[in-house]
């Protein structure tokens, strides 16, 4: 019987990319930080509406886990193909998307739920990632 090597600390994500743009940008399913620390994309994370709202999930993450946070940004993106911020924010902004298109809520209020705090770079953020603004592409919709 040969010998079980132990699990290792540097070990690297265990991420499968989610359906989105094929990079993972839009939700990577993360099951592992390395060594024995198993810990759930839910547990650590949390499905795109909880985090939205949470302004401090990726220190919280880091937290959780016992990382270093340069050793969690690196594991994450090199699993993931993006990093934490940019998957906190790819699912803050498809967050907003979705109210936009299936409530009556204001802009502003997105804005503040999905966990932003200035409405001008929601505007810019959200104008970058789907090309118009939060309130065109409500009209556009209707």
């Amino acid at each position: 019987m040969s010998p079980v090597a132990a699990p290792s600390r540097t070990a690297p994500l265990a991420a499968t990319p989610a359906p989105g743009n094929g990079n993972g940008g839009d939700g990577a399913n993360i099951h592992a930080l390395g060594g024995d620390s198993r810990i759930e994309a839910n547990n650590c994370t949390g499905a795109d509406r909880g985090i939205v709202g949470e302004h401090d999930v990726i220190n919280r993450c880091v937290d959780q886990l016992g990382l270093a946070r340069r050793t969690f940004n690196r594991r994450f993106k090199d699993s993931a193909g993006i990093t934490p911020h940019e998957f906190v924010q790819h699912a803050r902004l498809k967050t907003s998307r979705d109210l936009l298109m299936f409530t009556n809520r204001s802009v502003e209020d997105i804005c503040h739920e999905v966990g932003y705090d200035d409405v001008a770079t929601f505007y810019r953020l959200f104008r970058r990632r789907f090309g118009t603004s939060p309130s065109r592409y409500r009209r556009q919709l209707a």
